[in-house]
C-alpha cells in the first residue's frame, strides 16, 4: 500500500495536467518537470524541516507532502488515527478538488 499511494498521486497529478493541456505533446512537456519537482520536494528523500522557510511554506501546496507525512508517521513513529486525521482530511480535500477540476475541465460544470 505504501508503494501504491505515491504512484496513485503521481498518476492523478499527471491526469490533472493532461486535462489542463491542449495537446498530447504539451501534456508530456508539463508532466515531466512537475512530477520531478513534486517528487524531490515531497519530503521522501530529504526532510521538509531542512528546507528554507519559504520553500517549506510553498511545498505545503503539494498533495504529495500530505501523502508522505502519514505514510512515514505510522510505521516510523507508531502514529495512530488521532495524530494523522488531519492529513487524512487533506487527502479528502485534494481528491475532491482534483475531481471537481477534472469535471470542469471536461465540460461537466454547471
Amino acid at each position: 500500500m505504501t508503494i501504491f499511494l505515491p504512484t496513485n498521486t503521481m498518476v492523478w497529478s499527471a491526469i490533472l495536467l493532461a486535462a489542463i493541456a491542449r495537446s498530447m505533446p504539451q501534456s508530456g512537456l508539463l508532466v515531466m518537470p512537475v512530477l520531478l519537482i513534486l517528487a524531490m520536494l515531497s519530503g521522501v528523500s530529504s526532510p521538509i524541516e531542512n528546507m528554507p522557510l519559504a520553500l517549506q511554506i510553498t511545498v505545503q501546496a503539494s498533495p504529495k507532502v500530505h501523502l508522505v507525512k502519514p505514510t512515514q508517521a505510522v510505521p516510523y513513529r507508531g502514529a495512530g488515527l488521532e495524530i494523522i486525521w488531519l492529513q487524512l482530511l487533506s487527502w479528502l480535500h485534494w481528491g475532491w478538488c482534483s475531481c471537481r477540476l477534472h469535471c470542469c475541465g471536461f465540460g461537466g460544470c454547471g
